[in-house]
């Protein structure tokens, strides 16, 4: 799944400002909600006591005590029918004049307009219409009974009204999610992008390639810092490993040179014991300086094709005295990811290994396949029987006692493949002899553009 995997930072970022940006715009959205219904409510009960006021002014009872209106309310909604616009006047549940849309004034018949009396209210009015109206009661004359004058407006009007708003809020708050939702995600990314960079550092510092200048964020600018710094100590402590090594084996070879020597004139039997000895001291400091020249990384991008060329030289005199034939298959984009040293030891040791068994043919090809860098070095000589395919490969096995060697070369082939992650195979050749197939870390590298393919540990 990659970035959009559970465990990506960016995911967790995105959904979590995903869901505070979501309740946000929840919570502001019933809160405008909220307000503009007061507004609504507000508005309408302040036209509602409008109407009343104009209702008392122009509706007045005559001489004969019937309620003349001298007038109309304003809106022609008072005189359609059942449109829940309406006014009333009666005295007590007496009924003296009332608006069109109510229908004819018919004493004990019309139907009383049941406003709530002194205060804004919602009652079910004449025709089972939600309304929401206002009445108070008025005392024309100091001995007159006092009239009820009523004005009621449909509810229908506000809730088509917050209908409308709470729509028009719903779409701007889905789109206002979105925006925030797509800022959040191009932020983030934009934000995260110097991590992908740090990356590519480290990737560049475990090929060996040369470093950038770049500008690092404040936050991270510590971290590349120390990176750097880290690459240096790696280094100086695999220069000084590597210098160790060559102290020791230097120290070391004289007095093994001596000692193998004193032997020469010793009697058969104190001879045999002291070659063994100085045997197993050679398998021991060889083991241990073959571990300390591989520093097992890949800080190099070795070319295959020239280091198989440069050591196939070194043999060239033998190789043509012999009259034998060389085969090399390997494309020159090639590259192997280690230390140009530790390629040199590998490939020495195998190919001399070819040298020492081949009648008449070499063949050295090499490719990039899906495990790594595939190395393949073929002989016609006399082959590995597959019982000893793995015998081979322990310290100071030698097939044929009379061939000259230490019977060290593969396994300190191996010992170096182990340290990066790589592995040594020993088949039949289709020449006849024994086929080497080694396995590396490597890349084809064509101009600026490398495709890598490491072996998977």
């Amino acid at each position: 799944m990659g970035m959009w995997s559970r465990d990506s930072l960016l995911v967790r970022l995105i959904l979590g400002a995903a869901i505070w940006c979501g309740l946000a715009l929840i919570v502001s959205g019933f809160l405008l909600v909220s307000l503009f219904r007061q507004h609504l409510e507000s508005r309408f009960d302040s036209g509602l006591g409008d109407h009343l006021i104009h209702l008392v002014s122009i509706a007045r009872p005559g001489e004969d005590g019937a309620i003349r209106v001298s007038g109309t309310l304003s809106g022609a909604l008072f005189n359609r029918p059942f449109s829940g616009w309406a006014w009333q006047v009666r005295q007590g549940e007496l009924v003296l004049a009332q608006s069109v849309s109510l229908g004819p004034a018919r004493p004990g018949v019309a139907e009383i307009l049941e406003a709530p009396l002194g205060s804004v209210g919602t009652f079910d009015g004449p025709a089972g219409i939600r309304s929401r109206g206002l009445a108070r009661e008025v005392r024309l004359a100091e001995a007159a009974p006092p009239l009820i004058y009523s004005v009621a407006r449909p509810v229908a009007e506000i809730d088509r009204a917050l209908g409308q708003f709470r729509r028009t809020v719903v779409i701007a708050q889905l789109i206002l999610g979105i925006g925030l939702v797509v800022a959040v995600l191009y932020l983030m990314q934009t934000s995260l992008k110097p991590l992908d960079a740090l990356r590519r550092k480290v990737a560049r510092m475990r090929e060996g390639l040369p470093r950038q200048e770049d500008r690092w964020p404040r936050e991270l600018a510590p971290v590349a810092e120390e990176l750097d710094a880290l690459q240096d100590h790696v280094e100086r402590l695999v220069e000084r490993g590597r210098g160790e090594a060559a102290d020791l084996a230097h120290a070391v070879k004289t007095p093994l040179a001596v000692l193998s020597q004193l032997s020469i004139g010793a009697n058969a039997e104190d001879a045999e014991t002291m070659r063994r000895q100085i045997d197993r001291i050679e398998a021991y400091l060889n083991r241990h300086l073959s571990r300390s020249r591989s520093s097992g990384l890949t800080n190099q991008r070795v070319d295959v094709a020239a280091c198989v060329a440069d050591l196939l030289f070194a043999m060239q005199t033998e190789l043509q005295a012999r009259d034998v034939a060389i085969m090399v298959e390997i494309p020159a984009e090639l590259r192997f990811l280690g230390d140009e040293s530790d390629l040199f030891e590998i490939l020495g040791n195998v190919l001399d290994n070819a040298r020492k068994w081949t009648a008449t043919q070499i063949r050295v090809t090499a490719w990039l396949a899906e495990g790594g860098l595939v190395v393949a070095v073929a002989d016609d000589g006399p082959g590995v029987a597959p019982e000893q395919r793995d015998e081979i490969f322990a310290r100071g096995t030698r097939l044929d006692e009379a061939t000259p060697g230490a019977g060290l070369g593969l396994t300190i082939v191996r010992e170096i493949l182990l340290l990066y992650g790589g592995q040594v195979e020993i088949s039949a050749s289709d020449l006849g002899g024994a086929l080497l197939t080694l396995t590396l870390p490597g890349l084809v590298e064509t101009g600026r553009v490398a495709h890598k393919m490491e072996r998977q540990a």
